[in-house]
């Protein structure tokens, strides 16, 4: 008896929990008043906290807190940041380091409804940190309770970097924190390998070539999270699980977005790359320039390019090397192996994204030498062109 007065009292309080919230998008849509908007956005914020987990992954409320997240106040948006992701007991507390992750936080990265609410949060939370004309004080203490809140759950996300990154709802999330802590998208860039080609084209026309391919990334939001939560990723997942990682669609992923999170980053990507390799940082030859990755068998890279999901990630790591890192990539790696490359269905469009990476004159002989019978199997005209142009007349 008393396990069905339970049972009726939950969902009765769930019924008009969803009635509520309907009844705030009704009432959102047609209210044309800020100050009138901006009451009900934060009033219905303040409801949702006590059961923050359990409406983000309901798909009846999660549209509407996508909606309300959007039009939050700084306060507003910070209190629901910390109700989903720190445990009660923490999300009072005033030092990062103190606070720990809600038990329900990972569950929600994981529901298909929850990382649609936590991607929202998260880019209006990097929304609010990129504003350049606000004001500098106010700006300071907005991200100083950002980095607070959002600690725990790097820890938490970090710490599962394996079944989360591998999850095709936990895996979205994941990116978009990444993305919030660098401050820059970290998703593939759009078009296809040719149209992207044609871009690196018309950038040789433009008397700005030189510095569009130079120019130095912004700086990141939040540095420290950022590059405590890339540690704390490497050291929670094995070699071996990080190698699987870059196998998997959702795993390649966010493997993609921490490398191009840490784009022009020579220390951190000389970290990252051998390490979803299969192999541990710095165990090669040496440290120097053309050695940060001497611990990396070639056959290895080869066999990332050769992956369906792998050659995305491959693709990201050409996009996101400096120079120094490109070179030793390109001589150990690719030279010897371009025309098989080439030729196999899934590493072309690599070898494609390898030339169009191609920086320095020098390289594009080699390259175009040892396709020099072929070179229409990669990629055909546009990286022909692309070639010629760094190479000049033959």
């Amino acid at each position: 008896m008393t396990s069905n007065t339970h049972t009726h009292t939950h969902t009765h309080a769930r019924t008009h929990t969803h009635s509520y919230f309907a009844e705030i998008a009704t009432q959102l849509e047609a209210e044309t008043d800020e100050e009138t908007r901006s009451l009900l956005v934060g009033n219905a914020l303040e409801e949702a906290r006590g059961q923050a987990a359990e409406l983000a992954m309901d798909p009846r409320t999660s549209r509407t807190l996508q909606g309300l997240l959007q039009s939050a106040g700084d306060d507003d948006l910070l209190g629901y940041l910390s109700a989903i992701g720190c445990s009660s007991s923490s999300s009072t507390t005033t030092t990062a380091a103190a606070a720990t992750a809600s038990p329900r936080f990972l569950e929600v990265c994981c529901s298909g409804s929850g990382s649609h609410v936590l991607e929202t949060l998260f880019a209006s939370v990097a929304d609010r940190l990129r504003r350049p004309d606000y004001d500098a004080k106010a700006q300071a203490a907005f991200s100083q309770r950002a980095e607070e809140a959002l600690a725990p759950m790097c820890e938490a996300v970090a710490a599962k970097a394996y079944s989360v990154g591998s999850d095709r709802a936990g895996s979205p999330a994941a990116r978009s924190l990444v993305s919030l802590l660098c401050g820059r998208g970290v998703g593939a860039k759009s078009g296809t390998v040719g149209q992207r080609l044609t871009q690196a084209m018309d950038d040789d026309n433009s008397n700005d070539a030189a510095a569009s391919t130079s120019a130095a990334p912004p700086p990141y939001l939040l540095p420290m999270l950022l590059n405590t939560f890339t540690g704390k990723v490497l050291e929670s997942a094995s070699p071996e699980e990080l190698w699987d990682l870059a196998a998997d669609t959702a795993g390649s992923g966010f493997l993609q977005a921490l490398v191009r999170a840490h784009a022009q980053d020579e220390e951190a990507l000389a970290m990252l790359i051998p390490s979803f390799l299969g192999s541990e940082p710095g165990a090669g030859d040496g440290n120097g320039i053309g050695e940060r990755l001497s611990c990396v068998p070639a056959e290895r890279f080869e066999e990332l390019m050769s992956d369906r999901a792998g050659s995305h990630l491959a693709e990201a790591v050409l996009q996101s090397v400096p120079p120094s890192l490109f070179t030793e990539i390109f001589t150990r790696f690719c030279m010897g192996r371009l025309l098989s490359l080439a030729l196999h269905p899934v590493s072309n469009f690599a070898v494609q994204g390898v030339f169009a990476a191609i920086k320095e004159k020098g390289q594009a002989r080699l390259a175009l030498h040892e396709l020099r019978g072929d070179f229409k199997v990669c990629g055909g005209g546009k990286t022909w062109m692309v070639v010629r142009r760094h190479v000049g007349p033959l």
